[in-house]
């Protein structure tokens, strides 16, 4: 658990000596886990040694595919860890460089263009966080086969950040995911036809 938590700003990354492997908080990569966990299913169920397995479709093992996500601000077009990072490169991006960070730029001829490093950098955090992407594939994936594909995403109003104690933000926030779960009632009864008909 502690490392895929090691949510970067927060935490330092977590270090196994013994693989020699660093790990960090899996939404930097892997916001919406939906497309690892169905390659998983994919890899036991269907490619298995078994021969009674041999050639069955994803379809016929899995019936109801549920991606919850942890909701997205209207105003922020990717995840938080694409608005939190995206920002901090940002700021960097306004910053002057001190004297020294000017030479050593001007000193390799330009050839070192922070400000586009940073467009870049923050371009692929956006890209690295962002969990439409994902429920997009998915959509196209189950579409016109026998999976019911249900993504359930309440949208907020602003950004709540992950550590957030203001408890007036707090009760919006859920306010708003009440309201979600009320417009998407019909979603909600669809999953259970899907669970308590099996």
């Amino acid at each position: 658990m502690r490392s895929t938590s090691a949510a970067p700003v927060y935490f330092t990354p977590f270090v196994d000596k013994e693989n020699k492997k660093t790990f960090i908080d899996g939404g930097l990569g892997n916001n919406n886990p939906t497309a690892i966990a169905l390659t998983e299913i994919k890899q036991l169920f269907c490619n298995s040694s078994n021969p009674n397995e041999k050639g069955r479709k994803l379809e016929d093992v899995v019936e109801l595919v549920v991606s919850i996500g942890t909701g997205t601000a209207a105003s922020s077009k990717g995840s938080y860890w694409g608005h939190y990072l995206g920002g901090l490169i940002r700021e960097k991006q306004n910053e002057q460089p001190s004297g020294l960070q000017n030479l050593v730029l001007n000193g390799v001829s330009g050839i070192l263009d922070i400000k586009r490093m940073l467009e870049t950098a923050s371009i692929l955090v956006e890209n690295a966080t962002n969990v439409d992407l994902i429920d997009s594939m998915c959509s196209t994936v189950f579409d016109n086969t026998s999976v019911e594909y249900v993504r359930l995403n309440p949208p907020f109003v602003s950004m709540v950040e992950m550590d957030e104690v203001d408890e007036a933000k707090i009760q919006k926030m859920e306010y708003e995911t009440r309201q979600f779960i009320i417009m998407n009632e019909g979603k909600i009864n669809k999953i259970a036809e899907v669970i308590t008909r099996s």
